[in-house]
């Protein structure tokens, strides 16, 4: 997300009253009376933190969002298994969730002069916003090393102070500084509401930990990490994907004085319950398949109409028994590894029409082809220029089912 100019003009407010909050609401829950209404569903994130499944998602109604959703609006399927048991979580825009949040800093040389003042700034604004009787923040920041100036805890007056207190040095272990600030979040946070946010200037240098072992550790503690990069001096594509992964944003500006907006932003996208649904399940199989998981929502803006969404994970290996062998699929393709062109061939007869998707391992569709029913064998082309060389999932989607396997585009 660019943050320019006209930022202000769409920022939301982070001081969310009662008040606020219900006439939010109000506007969100507005009764729909157009029986035409179409249901769209947002199914943005699976976590496999085996044997729980966590999923998230949103919904809207015409473009407007819905949060009043009950378990008797949603279906979910695990590898075609119908899963009976399972909980929901979604935001009650009628409260503010408290927040156990760590504030991070780079402290590298990229962030010298007005950058640094402008954090501080920032971040003190955001303290200045806390309910003390249930919020809870950390300071922390990193040069190349990681200092936690001032642990989890409620005091506006000793945060201010640990902020007052960043310097700039040499160095930037973002990785680190990251991955230390998502241990604090989800070893001493006490509140549902647990988010990272950090500000970077520049590339990491020398950190020991990895991007992945960031999302690894945030998503088995369900921590969000939110990342605000100043000027372009950072592994963009990398810190969008920590983001992502973990249910996050990635902000960009070439102003720092726009950080109080940004920062604006994100506390009020945390104390709304990150605007999205959570749905989670255990499983009991470990198979070391790739599982296919459907979330099918029902009568979200008129009675029985259905949407379902689809995001796959791998499950694990049971210890000490070989994964049983897949099921022979209804597709295969050619070549793999793939550059140019994708060819998709299929002998099943669609009883209603298919699709073949080519997605990416954030769910993002990236190309499609309908397959019209009662085709029977048939090739299809699916051109893949444009794409950049990675691993994606190419899926064979009916009425009943959808199949997945795995394509390395060069």
């Amino acid at each position: 997300m660019h943050v320019g100019n006209h930022f202000a003009k769409h920022v939301l407010r982070t001081r969310v009253s009662q008040t606020a909050l219900l006439i939010v609401t109000a506007i969100l829950m507005l009764p729909l009376a157009d029986a035409s209404a179409q249901a769209f569903v947002q199914f943005s994130r699976i976590v496999n933190n085996w044997p729980t499944i966590d999923i998230y998602f949103s919904a809207a109604c015409d473009k407007q969002p819905i949060y009043d959703i009950t378990p008797g609006n949603v279906r979910i399927r695990d590898a075609g298994k119908e899963i009976a048991n399972f909980t929901l979580e979604c935001p009650d825009l009628s409260t503010a969730c408290p927040w156990s949040v760590v504030f991070a800093f780079d402290a590298g040389a990229a962030m010298a002069g007005d950058f640094t003042q402008d954090a501080r700034q920032a971040g003190k604004e955001m303290i200045y916003l806390m309910d003390e009787a249930t919020d809870e923040a950390a300071v922390l920041w990193f040069d190349d090393q990681v200092t936690l100036r001032s642990p989890m805890h409620s005091s506006k007056a000793e945060l201010i102070n640990a902020i007052d207190q960043i310097p700039f040095g040499q160095g930037s272990a973002v990785f680190d500084g990251i991955y230390r600030s998502v241990e604090e979040a989800a070893v001493n946070g006490v509140n549902a509401c647990r988010s990272v946010v950090a500000v970077i200037g520049g590339t990491d240098a020398g950190s020991v930990h990895t991007p992945d072992e960031i999302i690894t550790l945030a998503n088995r503690n369900r921590v969000r990490v939110f990342i605000v990069g100043l000027g372009t001096g950072f592994e963009s594509e990398t810190v969008e994907l920590i983001c992502a992964r973990t249910g996050g944003r990635f902000y960009t500006t070439g102003k720092s004085s726009l950080l109080g907006m940004v920062y604006n932003e994100i506390m009020t996208i945390i104390r709304l319950r990150y605007l999205e649904c959570h749905a989670s399940y255990t499983m009991t199989e470990a198979d070391g398949l790739l599982h296919t998981v459907d979330l099918e929502l029902t009568g979200l803006c008129v009675i029985d109409e259905r949407t379902t969404k689809s995001r796959t994970y791998q499950a694990p290996a049971a210890t000490g028994i070989t994964a049983a062998a897949p099921v022979r699929s209804s597709f295969s393709f050619y070549p793999n590894p793939a550059s140019g062109t994708l060819f998709v061939q299929t002998s099943r007869t669609p009883q209603s029409p298919a699709n073949i998707l080519v997605r990416d391992f954030l769910g993002r569709e990236l190309r499609r082809y309908a397959v019209a029913a009662g085709s029977g064998t048939f090739t299809a082309q699916i051109d893949l220029q444009g794409l950049h060389a990675g691993l994606y999932l190419v899926q064979f989607e009916t009425d009943a089912a959808v199949e997945s396997q795995l394509v390395v585009v060069r």
